[in-house]
């Protein structure tokens, strides 16, 4: 589950709910109470996931059935 908050006179909290294996969705990051940007979640983790030297990313990832 992701959660973003906005701190206002009047909280809220933007829920989503995330299944095992499935995208991230984007979600707000609040500057102000009512001003935000989206931030491209699964776009930004798979680009830092690249980054990651070839001998962590087979660590990591899963073992895919043949």
């Amino acid at each position: 589950m992701l959660v973003a908050y906005s701190a206002g006179e009047v909280k809220q909290a933007f829920i989503e709910p995330v299944a095992v294996g499935a995208a991230l969705p984007d979600m707000p990051l609040f500057f102000q109470p009512s001003r935000y940007v989206p931030v491209p979640l699964e776009a930004t983790y798979a680009d830092a996931f690249c980054a990651v030297p070839k001998r962590w990313r087979e660590e990591i990832e899963p073992v895919r059935a043949k």
